[in-house]
């Protein structure tokens, strides 16, 4: 029970405090503050509409702002009589409103005069922001503190200014103007910066004249004259005009180009100008009506903003009716009323496609360029390639030269005059002295280089001279030497000449040709002679004894042989033979060093060895004269180690004698090994003997 209880008791409580929060939240809610706009000419009026857009555009209902809208039609009716009824009326209007006005907008002067004169009636203590007040001058506010806004001050000054550089030939200025309140406040303004031209220019002010008479004179106007429009809302005959309906007659008479100085003047005919701004004054205005009304000291006004809002304004169809070139227009300016043609309308994008297709241009060819260097590389390597490999084939210096030239033809642009050098030595002192001149005509002609080298260019002959001492091909512009290090070349010097400058393209393309040739006969000759040392091989493992079962069977003897050369060919060998009815002659044998020269000493020795041995069972003779033999014009002095055993197959007695090589030994029986000749008891090589002779039976 006590627990049903105490729920209950919580659910008040919560319910109770969701009350509270609600009025709580509810007492903080903004309320909407009322705003008094008093306009000073009617709706529907440009200027008026720009201004009230301005403000509207900045004091929403989302910002808690209620508009009271009041237009004065100061520019009908401009009389004292009608400002004390417009405010009798408004006094009525409020009162019966029932509703507080927070503060009160003016827009234009004849609205703030009439706030600055009957406020004490209408709004008092009311804060008043303003906008569109010609000139603005502080002290006209007096004891108003609650008085702030944004000042209309045309510049006309940077109008003219701006005017003389469009049209530098002008000599007069025709001033358009009328006598309402905002006529007179212009020439005001016009009365004060009009000395600064003075020696520059001369003014011409129309501000009395009919309609009708102000198109006749600005009809017969000269090329040296421009107009500047000002204000004319009332001729002199008392007719009224909103703007929509004088500027275009005026304009449209004018035989000089019209500028203005307010931007509700655009669309009407004027070319243009630094034109004040109607919506940025009401945008300014709504700003400052912004932060009186969210001040926690409301009695503190914001400082007046003197700086008006300018924007430089141009109508396209103007500057083409008085042909001013768009680029004689000041930087910056805005440019209305273009042709709504489809190049008007897009020419920034289609110029920037333009620019990126352009640029795309350039890069596909520069693409397309090395591409097609890259398939000129590709087709020159492949011509090298192909070429290299045949050229094994060629049939005479002749066949060889004039194949070099028809490949070189292939590669670059050259000229048919391409002279053939063979570098036969590296000279250490001048370099031409071993260049030999090979001319291909038919018949080859090879002659020595200090033969011709007078007849040939001092062009060519530097460049022989730079390529010989670097080893390397050497370029001049149009001009190189191609260099092959191979001697066995038939012309390993080539001087040509291009119909062009030989490019980096160029210059790669003869460097692959160079050293692709040339290794082509380096491996050329590689191979020539790995065929040939293989053939020495074959030859010389041919010259070794062969059948030792047939030998071994034939006089009862067990013989076997084996040789594996560390190179193709070498020196090693072994022979065994039959030297009479009773005796057989055994060798092993080792030339110094491997290769050729030690493959055809070896052949020589094995061959002495036979010839001695005939008959001869004195291994120490036969070692004897086999020495001096090969001591014979041995200027290499190589030298063989030999073992040699004299074998009585008969009886069993071998005498053997080693000269220089590894010690022998024999195995009996039971496997047990000696050595015959305890090292380094080993004697000497032959052609340098010292024997050790032993006779064993």
């Amino acid at each position: 029970m006590m627990k049903r209880r105490l729920l209950v008791v919580l659910f008040i409580f919560w319910c109770m405090a969701g009350v509270c929060s609600y009025v709580e939240g509810a007492d903080k809610e903004p309320q909407n503050k009322h705003v008094l706009v008093l306009n000073s000419y009617s709706k529907g009026y440009q200027w008026t509409d720009n201004e009230q857009s301005g403000i509207e555009s900045v004091l929403t209902p989302q910002e808690g702002i209620i508009l009271m809208v009041e237009y004065m039609d100061t520019k009908l009716i401009n009389t004292p009589e009608h400002f004390r009824l417009f405010k009798d009326l408004l006094v009525n209007k409020l009162q019966h409103a029932r509703i507080k006005i927070e503060l009160v907008i003016c827009t234009d002067n004849d609205a703030l005069n009439f706030m600055i004169k009957y406020s004490n009636e209408i709004l008092p203590n009311t804060p008043v922001v303003f906008c569109g007040a010609n000139n603005f001058d502080a002290t006209q506010m007096g004891d108003f503190k609650l008085y702030t806004g944004v000042n209309e001050k045309t510049d006309i000054a940077d109008n003219v200014e701006m005017i003389l550089k469009v049209h530098p030939s002008t000599t007069q200025v025709h001033i358009i103007s009328d006598k309402t309140t905002t006529g007179k406040l212009y020439r005001t303004e016009f009365d004060a910066m009009a000395p600064r031209f003075k020696d520059r220019v001369k003014f011409v002010f129309y501000d009395n004249i009919s309609i009708s008479e102000l198109k006749d004179t600005l009809s017969k106007l000269s090329g040296d004259s421009v107009a500047l429009y000002l204000s004319f809302f009332e001729d002199n005959t008392g007719k009224l005009f909103t703007p929509s309906e004088s500027l275009p007659e005026i304009t449209g008479a004018s035989a000089v180009p019209v500028y203005g100085v307010v931007d509700y003047m655009m669309g009407y005919g004027i070319v243009g100008g630094l034109l004040i701004s109607g919506f940025e004054q009401g945008v300014t205005a709504g700003k400052l009506t912004l932060n009186v009304l969210g001040s926690k000291t409301p009695a503190v006004m914001p400082d007046v903003v003197m700086k008006s809002p300018h924007t430089l304004v141009f109508d396209y169809r103007a500057l083409k009716r008085f042909d001013i070139g768009i680029d004689s227009l000041p930087k910056g300016a805005v440019i209305k009323y273009e042709p709504e043609t489809f190049y008007y309308k897009y020419k920034r994008i289609i110029w920037s496609l333009i620019a990126v297709l352009m640029i795309l241009n350039v890069y596909i060819a520069v693409l397309m360029i090395n591409i097609k260097r890259r398939i000129r590389a590709e087709k020159g390597l492949q011509n090298i390639l192909t070429a290299c490999a045949s050229f094994f084939e060629f049939k005479s210096t002749d066949d060889f030269v004039l194949r070099i030239k028809k490949l070189l033809g292939s590669l670059v642009t050259i000229k048919e005059n391409v002279l053939f050098f063979k570098n036969t030595h590296d000279s250490v002192g001048d370099v031409l002295s071993d260049l030999v001149f090979v001319q291909a005509d038919g018949n080859m002609n090879v002659r020595q280089m200090t033969d011709v080298k007078d007849t040939i260019d001092i062009k060519v002959t530097d460049m022989l001279k730079d390529a010989l001492a670097q080893k390397k091909n050497t370029y001049i512009k149009d001009a190189c030497i191609l260099y092959f290090a191979n001697k066995s070349i038939p012309a390993n010097t080539i001087f040509i000449e291009g119909r062009k400058r030989f490019d980096n393209l160029d210059k790669n393309i003869l460097e692959m040709f160079t050293s692709n040739l040339g290794l082509t006969f380096d491996n050329f000759e590689k191979q020539k002679l790995e065929e040939s040392l293989t053939f020495a091989g074959q030859i010389q493992m041919n010259m070794l004894s062969k059948n030792s079962d047939e030998f071994s069977k034939t006089y009862g003897i067990d013989l076997h042989a084996f040789l594996a050369p560390a190179k193709v060919v070498g020196g090693d060998f072994y022979d065994y033979f039959s030297i009479d009815d009773d005796h057989l002659c055994l060798v092993m044998a080792d030339v110094e060093d491997k290769g050729m020269p030690a493959a055809l000493f070896m052949a020589v020795a094995k061959t002495l060895i036979r010839a001695i041995a005939a008959g001869n069972a004195n291994v120490t003779d036969i070692l004897h004269k086999v020495n001096n033999e090969l001591n014979k014009d041995n200027e290499d002095a190589m030298f063989v180690t030999l073992f040699m055993i004299i074998l009585n197959y008969k009886t069993g007695e071998i005498s053997f004698s080693n000269a220089g090589h590894n010690p022998p030994f024999n195995t009996n029986d039971v496997g047990e090994t000696n050595f015959l000749i305890r090292p380094p008891h080993s004697g000497q090589t032959l052609t340098g003997l010292s024997l050790i002779f032993c006779n064993l039976s």
